[in-house]
């Protein structure tokens, strides 16, 4: 179930990545109290992408993108590296 909530907010953060201009501290959430220094392993292998939203795709890390196998490509991705299973994250 914590490899499902994982997944999916890699998926929401992997989708939205290009919008997101501000982060929100959303840590003393009682929704997110339970998640917050949970540590997983994981399961099936990922891949954790530096990304950019620079509009000319300058070398600006804005954030890091996790998502399943295979990934994504493009000119905003600035790194790629594949976590195998059983990483701690």
């Amino acid at each position: 179930m914590n490899l499902r909530i994982l997944i999916v907010i890699s998926l929401i953060l992997s989708l939205s990545g290009c919008l997101i201009k501000e982060w929100e501290d959303v840590s003393g959430e009682n929704e997110f109290k339970g998640i917050i220094g949970t540590q997983l392993k994981t399961k099936v292998k990922f891949v954790i992408h530096g990304v950019t939203t620079e509009p000319n795709y300058e070398e600006v890390l804005h954030h890091y993108s996790l998502m399943g196998a295979p990934g994504f490509g493009g000119p905003e991705v600035l790194s790629r590296e594949e976590l195998p299973i059983g990483t701690i994250v």
